[in-house]
């Protein structure tokens, strides 16, 4: 009872994540779970059998293999009824908030920022919804936030221990989604810089990092490349995403116009290429080859598609049904209140911005990484984290009284905080009279 006192405001907060989360899981399945769900349960119920790691298109590394793998685990031991991994799911999502405000109070050392943040994370509906669905996006957040979590620590103090523990979140990340093996380099450059005064602490932690980045990596990579015979880290999917946010009949999503797997085919066969005799290793560096000639050949119109892309990662509701008006409009709701806290609390953090530079960069390159890829508005999921925390040094500042009047006494400060909410509302006014005139 004495170490819950200190910590009664943290403890609130998780408790409202975990009930709203697991209010959520029944009406989200009332209607039968998503394609992804199907697939991810079909792949681990086969797994728990003792089946081989193939997906429905019976292609065997398009999919990172821990979620898949952990399900498999959970049916093993509980049996293939879904309540275990909802409940684990639910709580992933309570550990992620948890995470959140830990890794606020390690970058800033503010606890009413960390507070703050931790609620706009329990609160945000897209990570409520998405801790009662069976899919990757949970996990990876919990796995994104702990290696954060270390690499805050490690640019602190550089040590053997803060390098393993980064090397073996961020390689578990990497198992999770595909696309942090791109940002973990990233990560180990910031550290560097930010260390490069004590090179041989900053050496120990690297390469501690880097050694067991790849150990975690090394059995799933080794399984890839004995089943294909070329080096395939973590999945295959990456000239097939490419080519689907790249082409002529590009929605920027997963789902293209018609005419495009005619298209497909047609520049296939003019490289000599038959697709019904290719392996997904072949699809994916032909999807990649397309996909950059399609850039070179057309650059203003894959400029079109990258600004279209962004305002569908950036804006569109994080909601897992596309039928559910007022699920949307709530999802909605949380983006509009998030993106005017973020930007509030970046003018508020002052000279503390440096302090979180490593979230700037995560925002960035994520972003990034959809804009050339295709997108969907979840895959903004691993970021809003960093943006929530961002919004909690804006919600900190809202509730000091005396510093809210002292930050808005500055002209500077009102047209920024002005200006930055006309544009929110102008962003998603436009996108308001697109959706009910039909054009969304």
């Amino acid at each position: 009872m004495q170490w819950i006192g200190p910590h009664r405001d943290i403890l609130l907060i998780a408790f409202v994540a975990f009930v709203l989360r697991l209010s959520v899981i029944a009406p989200l399945h009332a209607q039968g779970y998503t394609s992804d769900e199907k697939e991810y349960i079909a792949l681990a119920v086969k797994v728990a059998h003792g089946g081989p790691f193939i997906d429905s298109n019976g292609d065997r590394s398009t999919k990172a293999p821990l979620w898949p793998l952990l399900l498999a685990g959970m049916f093993k031991l509980f049996g293939e009824g879904v309540f275990v991994p909802h409940l684990l799911n639910a709580l992933a999502g309570v550990l992620a908030v948890l995470l959140g405000f830990l890794l606020a109070i390690e970058a800033t050392g503010d606890r009413r920022v960390a507070l703050a943040g931790a609620t706009m994370m329990a609160l945000y509906p897209g990570l409520i919804i998405y801790a009662a669905i069976l899919q990757t996006e949970t996990l990876y957040i919990v796995l994104l936030l702990l290696a954060f979590l270390w690499w805050e620590r490690a640019h602190k103090q550089a040590s053997l221990r803060n390098g393993l523990m980064l090397g073996l979140f961020a390689g578990l990340a990497t198992l999770t989604r595909a696309v942090f093996f791109g940002f973990f380099p990233v990560m180990l450059v910031m550290l560097w810089l930010k260390g490069k005064h004590r090179l041989r602490d900053s050496a120990v932690t690297l390469g501690a990092a880097t050694l067991v980045w790849w150990a975690v990596l090394a059995p799933w990579t080794f399984r890839n490349y004995t089943l294909h015979g070329t080096f395939v880290p973590v999945s295959s999917w990456g000239g097939i995403s490419l080519l689907l946010g790249n082409n002529p009949y590009s929605t920027g999503t997963w789902s293209s116009k018609p005419g495009f797997e005619e298209w497909v085919k047609k520049e296939a066969e003019h490289r000599g290429i038959r697709l019904a005799e290719t392996n997904e290793i072949e699809r994916s560096a032909l999807g990649r080859d397309l996909a950059l000639a399609y850039v070179a050949d057309h650059p203003m119109d894959a400029l079109n598609l990258t600004i279209k892309k962004l305002y569908m990662y950036a804006v569109y509701p994080i909601a897992h049904s596309d039928t559910a008006v007022a699920v949307q409009a709530v999802c909605v709701a949380g983006d509009m209140g998030l993106y005017v806290l973020a930007g509030l609390g970046v003018l508020a953090l002052g000279k503390a911005r440096h302090k979180v530079s490593g979230w700037f960069v995560a925002i960035l390159f994520f972003s990034a990484v959809h804009m050339l890829m295709h997108v969907e508005a979840r895959y903004r999921l691993p970021v809003v984290p960093f943006i929530a925390l961002l919004a909690g040094a804006g919600g900190a500042l809202l509730m000091d009284t005396q510093a809210r009047r002292e930050f808005l006494h500055i002209p500077r400060h009102r047209r920024w905080v002005g200006s930055w909410m006309t544009a929110v509302v102008v962003v998603y006014g436009y996108t308001a009279w697109q959706f009910f005139s039909g054009k969304l």
